[in-house]
């Protein structure tokens, strides 16, 4: 049976303010709804949003988890006036490359909603992007996310990309992800990406940060409770102290130079702040920023935001700092 007409209006009302906080607006939807509802919110996200003109992206297809490469105008006019045939072939050149984990409260969205974003990350930088699509709950559970992520990452290196010429983003959720990447990538005694740069991450699916944060100041667009229940559907029967989970910030973890972004009005300013400081006490070299009267993941409507332009901006200049010496744009 289809969603209430009602149900739809108001998605299609919130679709810009971003996937977790689009799904937590509306309430209380049920896990079984979400599937049904996810077309409808990543569509409306992906119209919203304005892709930079002469943005080329295509998936790949021999990456052993759905994703897409997205090059930016400028790398996209370089490729052609280069004759680079593909991103592959720009690692053999010595380019480095950024890995994009979109966010989604593990429920939704995906490189498409996210697109405008990695493109303009990608113009800024002069550097291919790849966005990797993992699996979403409630139909998948923890760690399944956090596997494609790995699995997305190290078919990069398979291709030619050396570690220390990528830079990890990642939003929300995905900025968990990414942590739980240098993680197991540590274990598996690989090297750490050359820089990480996180908007809005996630760092304790409990929400008890958010929720003493709640205490302080109330985020505009949506609770703690609700953000819960709905990554709560991805955790599954997992405890909240799985590592995979509630990812350990311990000293012998390499952290690379690390770029943290928030929005002064969300209530997951705390992740952001607990996350710098675990860092900077784990011997990280670590950039935090709020962003006075900004919200959650405000970066994503940079084609209409001030704020969020300067945010990329930064953002983007930070990645081209971080890899003078692991990595180059394909304009140096």
């Amino acid at each position: 049976m289809d969603l209430p007409t009602r149900v739809l209006t108001m998605a299609a009302e919130i679709i810009s303010r971003g996937g977790m906080t689009a799904v937590a607006a509306l309430g209380p939807v049920s896990r079984a709804a979400i599937p049904r509802l996810r077309p409808l919110l990543n569509r409306g996200m992906a119209r919203a949003m304005s892709v930079p003109a002469g943005t080329r992206w295509w998936p790949d297809t021999e990456s052993p988890v759905p994703g897409e490469w997205v090059l930016g105008p400028s790398v996209a006019a370089d490729f052609t006036a280069r004759g680079i045939q593909s991103p592959s072939a720009a690692a053999e050149l010595g380019s480095g490359a950024i890995y994009y984990i979109h966010g989604s409260g593990y429920s939704v969205c995906s490189p498409a909603t996210h697109r405008a974003l990695v493109a303009t990350l990608s113009d800024l930088t002069g550097l291919p992007a790849f966005a990797v699509s993992y699996r979403l709950g409630p139909e998948n559970h923890c760690p399944a996310a956090g596997d494609d992520a790995i699995a997305g990452f190290r078919w990069l290196l398979e291709t030619g990309f050396a570690p220390g010429s990528i830079v990890v983003g990642g939003d929300s959720a995905g900025g968990h992800l990414g942590l739980d990447l240098l993680r197991c990538n540590h274990i598996d005694s690989i090297a750490p990406p050359a820089a990480l740069v996180f908007f809005s991450p996630l760092l304790d699916p409990s929400f008890a940060l958010s929720a003493e944060q709640e205490k302080v100041r109330r985020d505009p667009l949506f609770t703690a409770a609700a953000a819960r229940r709905i990554v709560g559907w991805y955790v599954g029967d997992a405890a909240y102290s799985d590592p995979r989970v509630t990812i350990p910030i311990t000293p012998d973890l390499p952290i690379p130079p690390t770029l943290i972004h928030a929005g002064e009005l969300e209530m997951m300013s705390a992740d952001a702040r607990e996350m710098a400081r675990q860092m900077t006490a784990a011997g990280g070299p670590v950039t935090l920023r709020i962003w006075p009267g900004q919200g959650h993941v405000f970066q994503l409507m940079s084609a209409g935001s001030t704020a969020a332009g300067q945010a990329i901006a930064e953002a983007a200049g930070f990645i081209r700092a971080s890899l003078g010496s692991g990595g180059r744009s394909l304009a140096q």
